[in-house]
């Protein structure tokens, strides 16, 4: 009997084996510094109608003071009767401060509010200077905090309203009101004629 015998060859291939570098622990540098900072105060009263002010104006029993160079410093803050002032409305320079735009200034026995820091009925701000005369055929009213006033307490020109108080607080709603009545014109050109009944009173 014969027979066919198949050869199967199996050829073997080496695997090779992956070597898996661990990377070397680098040494992490911490670094650590301390940060200090000071902080600079400057106080001053206003008389109503200074705009510049320098170190000799001020407010003594307030510790040490001064108006440092502000390029020296990381930020400077401007506070008018404690109100934060945009950065446009004053310039600092090296021991002064001054107030570019016109605000609000209290007295010793007076309040000034300039034509500017009002808005108009369609809450626009109203341009310097550009506030209505006082109407010849008309009146005003000024409500302070909702509450109407005495007309011998505040007086109107073109460029300020000036109260004559120191005790409104800041944020207080200050609204005018002017009514004008030179340009109006009746249409009726025959007064009517208004008749009552007659009565009579018996005692």
């Amino acid at each position: 009997m014969s027979g066919v015998s198949e050869v199967i060859h199996i050829r073997k291939r080496k695997c090779l084996e992956t070597t898996v570098r661990k990377p070397k622990k680098s040494k992490e540098r911490v670094f650590k510094a301390k940060y200090g900072a000071k902080t600079y105060f400057f106080y001053a009263i206003s008389d109503g109608d200074k705009r510049c002010y320098t170190e000799e104006d001020r407010t003594k029993g307030y510790g040490a003071q001064s108006i440092p160079d502000p390029k020296a410093v990381t930020f400077s803050q401007v506070f008018v009767n404690g109100v934060l002032q945009p950065s446009t409305l004053y310039q600092i320079d090296k021991g002064t401060i001054t107030l570019i735009s016109k605000v609000s200034m209290i007295s010793g026995t007076e309040t000034t509010i300039l034509a500017e820091e009002f808005l108009d009925d369609n809450g626009d701000p109203v341009d310097p200077n550009s506030l209505p005369a006082v109407p010849t055929s008309g009146y005003i009213n000024v409500y302070v905090n909702g509450v109407l006033q005495e007309a011998a307490l505040s007086t109107l020109t073109t460029a300020s309203l000036v109260l004559d108080t120191i005790g409104a607080s800041v944020g207080t709603p200050v609204v005018l009101e002017v009514a004008d009545f030179s340009n109006t014109s009746s249409a009726i050109t025959v007064p009517q004629t208004i008749s009552a009944p007659a009565i009579n009173v018996t005692t």
